[in-house]
């Protein structure tokens, strides 16, 4: 506490003006290599929280922290005379005086506040807009052009999980983002088209590291003494569940989770209008299981589901994350193999698939064997369209089934 007493020099009149004093008041000292807060007025625990004993870096967001360590480092090394102003990145009306005390290595910080005809005209300008801000759905933040934020919102704070606006404001904003946002190229666009940019979508990162998908929006706004950015974020998170059930709804199958057969001759459009480029293959395997309908008389529809279950994940565990599966209905399916190398390679995945899926199946204590019969037809041996790989995959799967099915078949002209 020597800071303290350098100050003081013991006057208990001295710290009554300075506790009464409407100014932040605090004093910092060097321990080792950090810089530590020894004291504060009641102004600057109010304004800032109790920061004793706390470092710089600890206390504040990493602007604010680098700020005060470089004013501090410059006083330290003799660039200036003892008295450092910046800034303060939180507030942007507010000064903030370093000042060495007695070339000791403690220093006073003071956090003025505006003056009050500065205060008073700024609250009359903005009182009409500040509590439609404040009470607005959408969160807003406010960034300089160096990215560093100086205002958010009460919604802003609900978005990312604080309590306090000093939790967020002076925190760099692309730091929020889980992709990589360029902060100083938009602004300088913004400048020199004075418009609003469109809206993007994104995740911002929250406090406890979860992410949250937003709808961003941006714009440049006067702020006091510079032009700063204005971004409006929208949760978007509900939303985009709510798409994600919408096209698992479209495009996926329900009791197997596979893709449908919507999903199915979309890909396979996709992918015809790619095989040329990459001068590679593509296949089209139909699969129907053998006698399907017994098992569910058998044993009834609840064990036929199971059955279906089972066997799509056995198929699928033999098939790349590149190639397609989907359900058509029924007991009827079909693998679209993109990519390939050689024209040998569909008929041997088609027996491994074999292999697989013959192995025995255990439900509720019973064994159950299943087999099925494979047609495939492939690009551009047997067919450059769409309509034409379709219907001789189909004509394939028909002469496996005539041959006794549990069989293969390619395609023959």
């Amino acid at each position: 506490m020597n800071g303290i007493h350098h100050l003081m020099t013991n006057n208990s009149a001295l710290e009554n003006v300075i506790q009464m004093t409407q100014d932040s008041i605090a004093i910092i000292e060097r321990r080792k290599d950090c810089f530590v807060y020894t004291y504060m007025n009641e102004s600057m625990k109010t304004q800032f929280g109790n920061l004793l004993d706390k470092e710089i870096y600890e206390a504040h967001p990493y602007q604010v922290a680098h700020q005060l360590s470089l004013s501090i480092n410059s006083l330290e090394e003799g660039e200036t005379s003892d008295l450092q102003t910046f800034l303060w990145p939180q507030f942007p009306f507010y000064d903030v005086l370093v000042h060495v005390l007695n070339k000791s290595t403690a220093y006073l910080i003071m956090v003025k506040q505006p003056s009050i005809n500065h205060s008073t005209d700024r609250e009359q300008s903005l009182e009409p807009f500040q509590d439609l801000v404040e009470m607005s759905p959408d969160s807003i933040f406010v960034h300089d052009k160096n990215g560093c934020i100086t205002y958010v919102n009460t919604s802003g704070l609900r978005l990312l999980g604080a309590l306090k606006k000093t939790e967020v404001v002076g925190r760099i904003f692309s730091d929020l983002l889980s992709e990589n946002y360029p902060i100083l190229s938009r602004v300088k666009k913004l400048s020199s088209e004075s418009v609003k940019g469109s809206p993007i979508e994104g995740r911002i990162r929250r406090l406890d590291g979860t992410l949250i998908d937003v709808e961003m929006n941006s714009g440049l706004i006067d702020y006091p003494q510079s032009e700063a950015v204005q971004i409006v974020c929208r949760n978007i998170t509900e939303r985009k569940e709510q798409l994600n059930q919408l096209e698992e709804m479209a495009y996926y199958d329900q009791l197997t989770k596979v893709s449908n057969r919507r999903y199915f001759f979309k890909q396979l459009q996709i992918e015809l209008e790619e095989v040329d480029k990459n001068q590679s293959l593509l296949s089209v395997l139909f699969i129907d299981l053998d006698n399907f309908k017994e098992i569910n008389d058998q044993f009834g529809h609840q064990i036929g589901d199971e059955v279906l279950v089972i066997f799509t994940k056995r198929v699928k565990q033999m098939l790349r994350s590149t190639d397609t599966f989907s359900r058509l209905g029924g007991d009827e399916f079909v693998v679209l193999l993109s990519n390939l190398q050689s024209a040998n390679d569909p008929q041997a995945i088609a027996n491994r698939m074999m292999e697989c899926i013959t192995q025995p199946i255990s439900i509720n204590g019973q064994t159950l064997y299943i087999s099925v019969s494979i047609g495939i037809a492939s690009y551009p041996e047997q067919g450059t369209s769409r309509e034409m790989l379709l219907t001789n995959a189909d004509q394939a799967l028909y002469e496996a089934k005539k041959k006794g099915r549990k069989c293969v078949e390619v395609y023959r002209l």
